[in-house]
């Protein structure tokens, strides 16, 4: 199983990778259990406390852990995801609603892990219609998804 999101849907996916690489799905009268392998996130931002200000910068700081319910901190969740685990990063060059630099230090956090980095000109809501976006997601499954599955087994 791969996990893909955009922008809080990436979030939520660094989330579910970090507390449940095996994902438990129930159907009626069977268990599937299916292992993460394989992180997809695109113009995804660090934290909600980090990206406000940038959107709303009138809001005073001390305020934010008071109206903020959710943080949707990857700093908290990207060091759980298992270094084994491929992961393909894909920023959005002139994505003015999360800034470039949330997905430069979402790589960062990632450290060792398997990662793959790649930029698009495209907006917040546009960089999956950029040229060779598809491409290069399925070039990523083909590379890191697919060749660990093989490998994994012995073909």
């Amino acid at each position: 199983m791969q996990l893909y999101g955009q922008s809080i849907g990436g979030a939520v996916c660094l989330y579910a990778a970090s507390t449940h690489p095996d994902i438990v799905r129930h159907i009626p009268f069977l268990l599937l259990i299916s292992q993460v392998r394989g992180v997809i996130v695109e113009n995804t931002f660090v934290s909600l406390q980090s990206l406000i200000p940038s959107i709303l910068p009138k809001i005073p700081q001390f305020l934010l852990p008071i109206l903020l319910t959710e943080r949707w901190d990857a700093t908290l969740t990207m060091p759980k995801i298992p270094t084994s685990t491929p992961m393909l990063l894909l920023s959005g060059k002139q994505d003015v609603l999360v800034p470039p630099s949330h997905m430069a230090e979402l790589k960062a956090l990632r450290g060792h892990g398997r990662v793959r980095w790649r930029e698009f000109d495209g907006e917040h809501n546009t960089t999956c219609l950029m040229p060779d976006y598809w491409e290069e997601v399925g070039k990523w499954l083909r590379d890191e998804v697919e060749g660990s599955e093989v490998l994994e087994k012995g073909e």
